[in-house]
């Protein structure tokens, strides 16, 4: 008997203890922890820099506190039973009368009077908590297994012989782009439509079907082009001089020679098209190599890629891929038609080193094909949204569609001030997407047809320089506003970018109303879309595309604003702003790094506008997908997506697909050929040796907008020429060298070491110094007269 008594004492009391740590658990979760990370995430991701909260994240904010509030309830009431539990436990206390009597005190959940309730019911009591236990036990490892299924070895997956690409045997889907992923269509003006097919699987063996990239009538006029042939990385890494190589970024002019051993051929043009090729090391076990145009590539046009004359590492002829040698063994194919009928004739043309039409066969080694997308499919939605926001506000009077949030005032009675008044406003804006959301998408109808969906809301900022603000009190000291400059902001940033003090100076020294709004698809509000994207969904980011495009006519409407009622309903104290000459100020835009490269895109479809005068765009470049793997800033995304895919040869693909869907809202995209449109005039400023936006990426853009460079710019760039001083150029590009950064940057498609050059460029007095005249007066100053641009190294 005692023996039994002492086992259900030990029984009762393990689970007294599992019940009271799950109450301390429960208290210290829906008390402490949630709260925590719900109060993180609304600070982070939903409140505003106005301080209020996001109008598209009201509802998941309500949600969000409405369940933490849920929870610090709980929380209360648990500890509230416990404390009552422990009350009354101590108030009922007894002692058992017999040798082995002890002192027994109830739990949280187990009442201390053993011989209050009987067996069954204790048995029932003892019962339902251990299913419940068991239940929380299998809830909890079920999540642990969610996250679990991001991290560690997965077993292979089988592959569909059906879906794989023969001629490259390293990926099921590459080469890529190639014909393998399309399908004829005659509803398309290209006569084509993507059909992606034999994708890798993210991670436990999910399928990936970024199906909005299917409704494409063409691929990418400037993503990487992937492919692979064994033993090129081992031929690229030894010492051996080969008369052929791959052609990095450094020697994009050898691309159309003899002594490169991939050629990117226009094949209805018969032309060769400059390109760099360069082994990928994002993954260093699982090479590529990755071709990217040296500039956008012309709208629904036959383009193919040759690989000729490569080399193994011992000097030895690389044999052809044996898919290829199918392919030209299996004569009756449509495929083979179209490498010995049109591609073979048009390389043989292109490069005559290559050899006689007849033996090409034979020099190849590597060979397939594409089609580039049409310039209405590619962005013309993005021109539709543009032209249908514009016709929208055209009727508006401004006064009525905007509401001023708050209204900061600066003290300007010190020397170092520079800013007097911060203005937070909402501007009312016609909106295309099917619903004011981070996840929606463009409604077409609504996009086809010119007319928005609802009239939304955005938010923007303006702020007034104490120079202006002594010009509106009469005080000659002041000065007039000359410019009105908007400011597109860093990566996954937001518009309080803006309050820079470089920027402020700069606004306060010449009379500048400064203005910035969030890159709406691209700001620090749209960070849990773009994670979501990253790590489970890839086809979200047809949502982010979208939303740029959103973001881009929100931009168009805040634009419109300031030239058509901005400076009639601003007031300080009562008093009317002056502007320089009693005229209409200078529209400007100025992006840095993200606001650089998306203001490519942004100062392209202004063209046709005359919103914007002039623009200045500083670290940018593009393609996208090209900036952001030889950028610092890349290492942490890349993590975020290694917990979705299985290797980074996949990212790396999945990075290419997606620059299908950038290329709407880029320069990739809008300025490839044929290009409509005179640019407004515009002023690009890179650093040589920036780790965060490669310097060839800059290039690529400038090659895309005709630009050229000052006769004292401190290196020669490949088809950017000279600008004459007779002549001056729409676009011009200064480079500034940091000579110990730049002679540090990795040759290869690695990441560089880190350094202060991105910065150092917009803090230059040089730089700033010819962005303010050009604001100013529209023209460029060539700022390297003196030193040729070269600094030693990045200080600032």
């Amino acid at each position: 008997m005692i023996e039994d008594f002492d086992y259900q004492q030990r029984k009762e009391k393990r689970l007294r203890m599992a019940c009271l740590s799950t109450s301390f658990l429960d208290i210290a979760l829906f008390g402490i922890v949630y709260p925590l990370i719900g109060y993180t995430i609304t600070k982070i991701f939903f409140i505003d820099v106005d301080c209020t909260i996001n109008f598209d994240w009201k509802r998941q904010t309500t949600l969000l506190r409405a369940t933490t509030g849920l929870g610090l309830i709980l929380a209360i009431l648990r500890s509230g039973l416990f404390a009552a539990a422990y009350y009354f436990a101590k108030r009922n206390q007894m002692r058992m009368h017999s040798n082995h009597d002890r002192e027994r005190y109830s739990s949280l959940f187990i009442p201390f009077n053993h011989d209050s309730i009987s067996d069954t019911t204790q048995q029932r009591i003892s019962k339902t908590y251990q299913y419940t236990n068991i239940l929380i036990l299998m809830l909890n490892f079920f999540c642990l297994l969610s996250v679990l299924s991001h991290f560690g070895a997965w077993p292979d997956i089988p592959i569909i012989p059906e879906e794989c690409n023969p001629l490259d045997s390293t990926l099921c889907a590459l080469p890529f782009p190639s014909f393998h992923h399309m399908m004829e269509d005659n509803t398309t003006n290209t006569g084509w439509r993507v059909n992606l097919k034999g994708l890798p699987p993210l991670r436990g063996g999910i399928p990936l079907h970024p199906k909005f990239l299917n409704d494409l009538d063409g691929f990418s006029t400037m993503a990487p082009i992937l492919f692979y042939l064994d033993g090129l990385k081992e031929a690229h890494e030894s010492a051996i001089d080969a008369p052929s190589k791959l052609q990095g970024p450094q020697y994009i002019a050898k691309s159309v020679t003899s002594e490169s051993i991939t050629l990117l051929i226009s094949v209805d043009d018969k032309t060769l098209v400059p390109h760099s090729a360069e082994i990928d090391y994002l993954d260093p076990n699982r090479p590529l190599v990755m071709v990217i145009p040296a500039q956008p590539l012309r709208h629904n046009t036959h383009f193919a890629l040759a690989v000729v004359n490569a080399i193994d590492i011992n000097g030895n002829r690389l044999p052809q891929s044996p898919g290829l040698q199918s392919a030209f063994e299996e004569t009756s194919t449509l495929t083979n038609h179209r490498f010995t009928d049109i591609i073979l004739p048009a390389l043989g043309q292109a490069a005559p080193w290559v050899g006689a039409t007849k033996n090409l066969e034979s020099v190849v080694q590597m060979l397939f094909d594409f089609v580039t997308i049409s310039e209405e499919c590619q962005i013309g939605h993005t021109r539709k949204v543009r032209d249908g926001t514009l016709a929208h506000v055209e009727r508006w009077n401004w006064e009525d569609h905007v509401e001023l949030v708050s209204e900061k005032k600066h003290d300007c009675s010190t020397s170092d001030s520079l800013i007097a008044r911060t203005y937070h406003i909402n501007l009312d804006v016609p909106t295309f997407l099917k619903e004011r959301s981070r996840y929606s998408t463009l409604d077409h109808s609504a996009v086809d047809s010119g007319k928005p969906v609802s009239i939304g809301k955005t938010k923007a900022m303006i702020r007034i320089p104490c120079s202006v603000q002594r010009a509106a009190s009469g005080d000659q000291s002041g000065k007039p506003v000359k410019v009105i400059m908007e400011f597109g902001h860093g990566l996954f940033y937001h518009r309080g970018e803006v309050t820079d003090r470089f920027l402020s100076r700069m606004a306060d020294d010449n009379g500048y109303i400064l203005m910035a709004m969030d890159w709406r698809g691209m700001s620090r509000s749209d960070l849990p879309v773009i994670i979501k994207t990253l790590i489970g969904n890839p086809n979200l980011f047809q949502s982010v595309r979208d939303n740029l495009i959103q973001g881009y006519s929100d931009k168009f409407a805040l634009q419109h604003f300031s030239r058509n009622g901005m400076l009639n309903w601003l007031k300080i104290d009562g008093a009317s702003i002056p502007t320089k000459n009693n005229v209409q100020p200078t529209s400007m835009f100025y992006g840095i790094s993200q606001g650089g490269i998306l203001g490519g895109g942004y100062l392209a479809l202004s063209a046709s506008t005359a919103l914007i005068d002039r623009g200045v765009l500083g670290s940018p470049g593009t393609p996208f997908t090209a900036v952001l793997t030889r950028s610092l800033d890349f290492v942490k995304y890349d993590t975020v997506m290694l917990f979705n895919f299985y290797n980074n040869r996949h990212v790396r693909l999945l990075l290419s697909l997606l620059q299908m869907g950038w290329d709407s809202v880029e320069s990739s995209g809008l300025l490839a050929p044929p290009v409509y449109d005179s640019l407004p005039p515009i002023l690009l400023q890179t650093g040589l040796g920036d780790p965060i936006v490669p310097t060839s990426a800059c290039e690529g853009m400038a090659r895309a907008m005709n630009a050229s460079t000052l006769p004292n710019n401190p290196r020669s760039v490949f088809r950017v020429p000279v600008a004459q001083a007779a002549n001056q150029p729409n676009a011009i590009l200064t480079e500034l060298m940091y000579e110990k950064e730049y002679n540090s940057l990795p040759l290869d498609n690695t990441l560089p070491e880190k350094n202060s050059v991105h910065f150092c460029v917009r803090w230059d007095h040089a730089m700033i110094d010819q962005i303010v005249e050009f604001a100013n007066t529209g023209k460029i100053i060539d700022p390297c007269v003196d030193d040729q641009c070269r600094r030693q190294f990045a200080h600032c």
